[in-house]
């Protein structure tokens, strides 16, 4: 581990088990480093790894020191495909850790895409291919250097599995990709008709999101309380746009969703 700052969080399993479920990663055939994020490694405190030490966490998911012992598939709610859906969840990736970032001190989701089949991939293999992970990594760097507050992209690996798509030519080569981005945050469950307080597990955030009521797949999952919007998303759609970018079937990168 390197010698500089590095501080881990275990913030979100803090929570509680009707946030996530704890998974398992993806054991790949190989791991071939394809993008490795320096800048935003050194901001986090894990610059001085080595490539083989990089590819253990970020290849096959050996827990960083202080982070979360086994991967989270995190639990949501929200529209999809212009229908709300009370049951939504991590299905082709997982929260593998949190860390600060060293310049501001925001807690940042270490989020990976790619990494196996979580208790949501519904009928999905929950891997991506490399060509889908490069067009992330352009496209971030890209947003990034425009002035976009994005997701980055801090890790891709090539896995050697061959993948079938119906959307290009297959079989097509397999990847896996982690993005480091700000911590959206989750707010305790509280009554319909009294407002949601932010904890101080939230602090710092930018936004909150409402608590999943009900096991996963028994229960229902309903909004509880107001949802504001902050600053930083409602800067951030508009940046979206103005530099080009539209939301498609091959979307790249993750933000929140803003709705005027």
């Amino acid at each position: 581990m390197p010698a500089h700052p590095f501080r881990p969080s275990r913030r979100h399993a803090d929570l509680g088990p009707d946030f996530y479920d704890v998974v398992a990663p993806a054991r790949f055939p190989a791991h071939i480093l394809r993008h490795r994020n320096q800048p935003w490694a050194e901001r986090v405190g894990l610059g001085d790894l080595t490539d083989a030490e990089w590819i253990a966490h970020f290849g096959r998911f050996e827990p960083l020191p202080g982070s979360f012992p086994e991967p989270l598939a995190l639990r949501y709610h929200g529209h999809q495909f212009r229908s709300y859906n009370p049951e939504l969840g991590d299905g082709r990736g997982f929260l593998f850790a949190q860390v600060h970032d060293l310049s501001d001190g925001r807690l940042l989701d270490l989020g990976t895409k790619g990494s196996g089949q979580t208790p949501w991939s519904r009928t999905a293999d929950g891997r991506l291919t490399l060509k889908g992970g490069v067009r992330e990594v352009l496209a971030t760097t890209m947003l990034e250097a425009l002035g976009v507050e994005t997701s980055k992209s801090f890790s891709l690996i090539e896995t050697g599995e061959a993948l079938s798509r119906g959307d290009e030519p297959s079989p097509t080569r397999s990847s896996v990709l982690v993005r480091s981005a700000t911590r959206i945050s989750a707010s305790a469950p509280s009554s319909a008709s009294a407002p949601t307080t932010t904890p101080p597990i939230c602090s710092g955030s930018s936004t909150t999101r409402s608590a999943p009521t009900g096991r996963r797949r028994g229960g229902t999952i309903r909004p509880t309380g107001p949802r504001p919007s902050s600053p930083t998303s409602a800067a951030e759609s508009p940046a979206w746009a103005r530099n080009g970018w539209r939301r498609g079937s091959s979307t790249a990168c993750s933000t929140p969703t803003t709705s005027t």
